[in-house]
């Protein structure tokens, strides 16, 4: 993903975002990571893109990066949730929520809390 793609006002973010979701289940993390980090530079308020980063770091090995992310989405969204978020997400075969939803466990979506939420000054 070059910088043209990144600053084409006819590519929205969100289809980064898809798109890097998309590596990451034909089993591509590294080219659904470089995805997800272009798709927050160009809108770093757009939950999708973190989580997609998120997912993407962890798969890769790139851990603080992914806790990095996940803090993210609870900064831009508090009431985040993994099964919200299965259910916002279209899956045509029930396995792919299954495993969408098991990556954003291992991202590190489980565990949150609102003691481990951080405030951005």
């Amino acid at each position: 993903m070059g910088p043209r793609a990144e600053l084409d006002p006819f590519t929205p973010p969100l289809n980064l975002a898809l798109k890097a979701r998309s590596y990451t289940f034909l089993g591509e993390p590294e080219n659904a990571l470089a995805l997800a980090r272009s798709c927050t530079t160009v809108n770093p308020n757009l939950q999708p893109c973190f989580i997609q980063l998120a997912i993407a770091a962890k798969e890769t090995g790139q851990e603080a990066e992914a806790r990095s992310a996940a803090d993210r989405v609870i900064e831009i969204n508090p009431g985040f949730s993994i099964s919200r978020q299965v259910q916002l997400v279209p899956f045509r075969r029930p396995e792919d929520a299954s495993r969408f939803a098991d990556l954003l466990r291992r991202a590190g979506f489980l565990n949150r809390s609102i003691s481990q939420r951080k405030v951005r000054p």
